[in-house]
């Protein structure tokens, strides 16, 4: 049995697998979603973040919630594992764990020249930016 904020969490992909908002477009805001569903905005706050992992919607604070890519059916199983019995709120715990710790090891080993590099990666991103460049991909 889906909680309600994977039914929700899934009745929202497959609108957008359907196009009903393409990617770039805006999501209906928290509140028009949970007036819709008759739920709480925290079930679908939860609904957007199990998105926002795996990687169909960007969050954004204080402007909405954006498409960035249609979903498939044949997604992986990360995005599998978060449709499961295990949370959003679980999967982010994890993350910050693993993702913390894996930061600081880096930040021990890393050398002068790895920091130059990173230096040199910002610059490039910082000029894409200011020239509204989007071919290049910086983060990677």
């Amino acid at each position: 049995e889906k909680k309600p904020y994977q039914e929700i969490g899934d009745d929202l992909r497959a609108q957008i697998a359907q196009g009903r908002y393409p990617v770039g477009s805006r999501l209906p805001p928290e509140r028009h979603i949970a007036e819709t569903y008759g739920v709480s905005r925290t079930i679908v706050r939860e609904a957007l973040l199990m998105l926002e992992l795996q990687g169909t919607v960007d969050i954004r604070q204080g402007s909405g919630v954006y498409v960035l890519r249609i979903p498939h059916e044949n997604d992986s199983e990360e995005e599998q594992l978060l449709s499961s019995d295990v949370g959003p709120f679980e999967i982010l715990q994890a993350r910050q764990l693993l993702e913390s710790n894996i930061a600081a090891f880096a930040a021990k080993m890393a050398t002068r020249a790895d920091i130059d590099n990173l230096k040199r990666i910002i610059e490039q991103e910082q000029r894409a930016i200011a020239l509204n460049d989007t071919a290049q991909d910086n983060a990677r």
